[in-house]
């Protein structure tokens, strides 16, 4: 073989396996997981064998057929280099996508009739009148009444209980302009399909809000995410609508610990923004966002949420389908009992359409998953019991996700969440993260926590009033895992031995034994050890 040709060779395979050393490195940078370290041995190993390669080409291989096949396994080398690099690369713009999704733009807009003379914000003078939506409606409602204030330019302005009355008095001209997200909303189309040959935008209004500021990495240290499932079926993630699914889980990496606690959606609680006061903690995601529903929850347990991730119905059925499906061992219905099918509405909201079978695995795609975890009618624990479906539904996507050994799977998790997800979490936050995963693998050690409570009316709406027993239950035990407290009893860190409560049974789990506590006798860590 030509001895330049073999330089070439030599020193192109040498570049291409050390880029693939490096974009390794670069896209794992914690190099915690036992996975990603066999890859970094197996590219080293190739760059070894490259070496001995070209030993080789110089002492052996003098036939023209030998050096064929050398050819020939110099272009294969180099195909799966570049197939592993594309991976790679792949990997990091997915991430990068999803990182970008850490800010929702809230937006609203102020719309007129055609034949209007107000054309511009210049044109709204002291006379003009404005309606905005309810102010129960964060984009159309509050966040209209607070920029059309802040224009300073007329006082009268009315705010509407509904979108209907709103448009009724805009067509009678009893108002000029009206506050809505723009003229391709769903609702105005519903109520004049014409929308946009009868009416125009006359200012649009923009507030972007960024979940994080804080450079935060992960170093192995206690944390807790906010799991939002917000009640949306649009593409779109930053879509404002209702809090469906909020799950607080706090995770310890040294131990592999976990704690999930879900919070009844219809729970009423004091809202911490703009000044709502007490209503349905479902309502906190529509009013402001994420930002409302993480302090409205901090405020509740008296806890730090380090990360938020928000996902909508459509996100959580690609995601368990691109996991190939999950398997749940579905727990007896008391109200149907062993054996019985149970059906939901799907994604779409068609109802009676996806069913699964009680007090038995299922294996379910992501329709099933997702009406599974919103299922609450027919079953004796409503509300209650969605939680800890929910709850099941996280603990078996977890475990599937520990499974995963190949980057192709990896990237279409990516591909999923990237379009579907959103968080403050950085690229390097998240990938330590899924590293920290699955370096514990099956070791994983989830603990459900639950809310109990009552319920009752309050103006005509059902509300859930959640037990102060079982939320200072639910913050103790996450501070536990946080090692903020000291756990109140000797046998291990963990559980009482015996008394760990089992959910997989027929059991209301709102009524298993809880582990001791005693809220006058929780000692704090000192704060020179405390992670939160």
């Amino acid at each position: 073989m030509n001895k330049k040709i073999r330089i070439i060779l030599i020193i192109f395979l040498t570049m291409i396996s050390l880029l693939t050393l490096g974009h390794f490195i670069y896209s794992f940078p914690s190099m915690k997981l036992n996975t990603i370290n066999k890859f970094i041995v197996l590219a080293f190993l190739l760059f070894v064998v490259i070496i001995f390669y070209n030993f080789l080409i110089n002492h052996c291989f003098k036939k023209t057929w030998q050096k064929v096949i050398t050819i020939l396994v110099s272009i294969v080398l180099c195909f799966g280099f570049f197939q592993v690099n594309k991976l790679l690369l792949g990997y990091n713009s997915l991430l990068s996508k999803m990182n970008a999704n850490s800010k929702t733009v809230y937006s609203t807009s102020l719309i007129a009739k055609k034949n209007s003379v107000i054309n511009k914000v210049e044109d709204i003078t002291s006379t003009t009148k404005i309606g905005v939506q309810p102010i129960t409606s964060y984009e159309n409602g509050t966040m209209a009444l607070e920029e059309v204030e802040k224009l300073n330019k007329t006082t009268n302005i009315k705010v509407y209980d509904n979108l209907e009355n709103a448009i009724k008095d805009l067509n009678d001209n009893k108002v000029d302009l009206i506050s809505i997200k723009n003229l391709n909303d769903k609702k105005l189309l519903a109520i004049n399909k014409n929308a946009q040959d009868d009416y125009k935008i006359v200012t649009t209004f923009e507030s972007t809000q960024k979940n994080s500021d804080d450079n935060k990495y992960l170093h192995g240290q206690p944390f807790t995410i906010l799991v939002s499932g917000i009640d949306s079926r649009s593409d779109d993630i930053d879509e404002v609508a209702n809090g469906d699914s909020n799950i607080l889980v706090t995770f310890n990496p040294q131990t592999g610990r976990i704690t999930t606690l879900s919070t009844p959606r219809d729970s009423y609680v004091q809202i911490q923004c703009l000044m709502y006061g007490k209503d349905k903690l479902t309502h906190a995601a529509a009013y402001g966002g994420t930002e409302c529903m993480k302090a409205t929850l901090e405020k509740l347990y008296d806890i730090d949420i380090d990360y938020t991730l928000r996902i909508n119905f459509v996100g959580v059925v690609d995601l368990v389908n691109a996991l190939d499906g999950i398997d749940i061992d579905v727990p007896i219905n008391n109200i149907n009992g062993a054996g019985s099918k149970v059906c939901e509405q799907n994604s779409h909201g068609v109802k009676g359409t996806i069913c699964w079978i009680e007090g038995q695995n299922n294996k379910m795609d992501g329709e099933i998953a997702l009406a599974f975890a919103r299922n609450r009618y027919n079953q004796d624990g409503g509300d209650f019991y969605r939680g800890r479906n929910q709850q099941i539904v996280i603990e078996a996507i977890l475990k599937k996700i520990t499974k995963i050994n190949n980057l192709n799977t990896v990237n279409k998790l990516m591909s999923v969440v990237s379009q579907h997800m959103s968080t403050d979490l950085s690229k390097n936050d998240l990938t330590s993260l899924y590293e920290i995963i699955l370096s514990n693998g099956l070791n994983l050690d989830i603990e459900k926590l639950y809310i109990s409570g009552s319920t009752g009316m309050i103006n005509g709406h059902s509300m859930v009033f959640p037990s102060e027993n079982d939320i200072a239950y639910a913050s103790y035990r996450m501070d536990v895992n946080l090692e903020l407290v000291k756990p109140q009893f000797p046998s291990n860190n963990y559980y009482v031995e015996g008394l760990k409560p089992s959910n997989a049974d027929g059991n209301n789990p709102l009524r298993t034994q809880k582990m001791p506590f005693d809220a006058t006798k929780i000692e704090k860590i000192p704060k020179t050890t405390s992670t939160k």
